[in-house]
């Protein structure tokens, strides 16, 4: 998704390191937290953004855990918000990273969305997320 970019090597690589981060982030996630079953994972370059939209199934346990750090991350700055769970991490190994997805939201100005849908069995969780990529001098 990163050959647009490949007219300038610069743009070329900030647009492929960009793709990787904002993929292996959602991508780890949903594996890391998932129920039996399927991942979905849509990609596209969509005007002048790379969009990515994982959905997955989660237990009842762990969304509302996430919830709570969406919740979490509406009372303050995203880097605010890094810079504090770098800390919390440095004190308890346990608590829990999120340190990629803090990082997605200040670091590289990612916009996010999340949807939960209920079901019989579990909860199919939805994350979707934008990162602009460079003007493209080939486009």
């Amino acid at each position: 998704m990163a050959l647009p970019y490949s007219r300038s090597r610069k743009d070329y690589l900030q647009a492929h390191h960009d793709i990787g981060y904002l993929s292996n982030e959602l991508i780890e996630n949903a594996v890391k937290f998932r129920q039996p079953g399927e991942i979905l994972i849509e990609a596209g370059i969509i005007d002048g953004s790379f969009l990515l939209r994982v959905k997955n199934a989660v237990d009842s346990a762990t969304a509302s855990r996430f919830q709570q750090l969406l919740h979490r991350l509406q009372s303050k700055e995203p880097g605010v918000l890094l810079l504090e769970q770098i800390e919390i991490n440095a004190i308890s190994p346990e608590s829990g990273s999120g340190l990629g997805l803090l990082t997605l939201l200040s670091d590289y100005d990612a916009r996010m969305a999340w949807t939960f849908e209920n079901n019989d069995e579990h909860i199919a969780l939805t994350t979707t997320a934008a990162v602009a990529m460079p003007p493209s001098s080939n486009r």
